[in-house]
């Protein structure tokens, strides 16, 4: 973490007590050869994954303790090692984002915890890229993934996989051979009358390409929660959640899901 000692909005939130929800799970893998830990709460369905420095600041997290206290704390014991205020805030509003703190006390200290958040205004740069990727929830698949459970692991079968390999080895074969048809017919595709059947096109076939995604996720053991529209550009276009992953433990499967 960059450290600056003092933060302004500190005193928003110093006088909290928070913690971890109860049953958040701690997960140790590595990625791309770094140590990371991942918490998950499968209550909640909150992520959040951590470098191992940054969990220690998180294993401080403790009821008893206001979070002035707990920093202090952190301070005296490491002083090199411990967060500035700024960064301990960030951390908080993180975790809270994520839905993975419970704050100690009455709604009114939600509360404070909630305009503390709140309060922290984003850079124009993030309030851009936030307007340009605005996301909408719309759906939650689990239980559809539940009930298909059965095809979705035949769709995953090392059969299934060859076939689709197959398949798309022919298509590529049939596409060299005819290529020149291709390209000569591919002047037209961007003309206006082509524009809605090719967003069309390309909508439904996110569609499915995401389903994909949540499928496979699925497949692995993971919850997909959320699938809904975002706006890429001020495109719309289909999104699922795919946060689960995370947990994997398998490299290849967290590969295998993003791919």
């Amino acid at each position: 973490m960059a450290r600056r000692t003092f933060h302004d909005q500190w005193y928003r939130i110093a006088g909290l007590r928070v913690s971890l929800r109860p049953g958040t799970q701690v997960q140790h893998q590595h990625y791309r050869g770094e140590p990371w830990v991942v918490l998950h709460d499968p209550t909640h369905a909150g992520y959040f994954r951590a470098r191992p420095a940054v969990y220690a600041h998180i294993a401080a997290l403790a009821r008893e303790l206001t979070l002035g206290e707990i920093w202090e704390q952190l301070t005296r014991s490491a002083p090199k090692k411990a967060p500035g205020q700024e960064d301990f805030f960030l951390l908080i509003r993180d975790l809270y984002k994520a839905n993975l703190l419970t704050v100690e006390g009455s709604v009114n200290e939600m509360r404070i915890l909630n305009r503390a958040v709140d309060k922290k205004r984003k850079p124009f740069v993030g309030k851009v890229s936030e307007l340009l990727f605005f996301r909408v929830p719309l759906w939650d698949p689990q239980n559809f993934l539940t009930r298909h459970s059965r095809a979705i692991h035949a769709l995953y079968s090392a059969p299934a996989v060859l076939a689709v390999l197959a398949l798309l080895l022919w298509a590529g074969i049939t596409f060299v051979l005819n290529s020149d048809r291709a390209l000569a017919q591919s002047g037209s595709i961007l003309q206006l009358s082509n524009l809605i059947p090719l967003y069309l096109t390309i909508f439904f076939t996110h569609v499915l390409h995401e389903m994909s995604h949540a499928a496979l996720t699925h497949r692995y053991g993971g919850p997909v929660r959320t699938m809904g529209v975002m706006l890429l550009l001020f495109t719309p276009l289909p999104y699922a959640d795919l946060s689960s992953a995370w947990t994997f433990r398998n490299k290849w499967r967290r590969a295998a899901v993003g791919a």
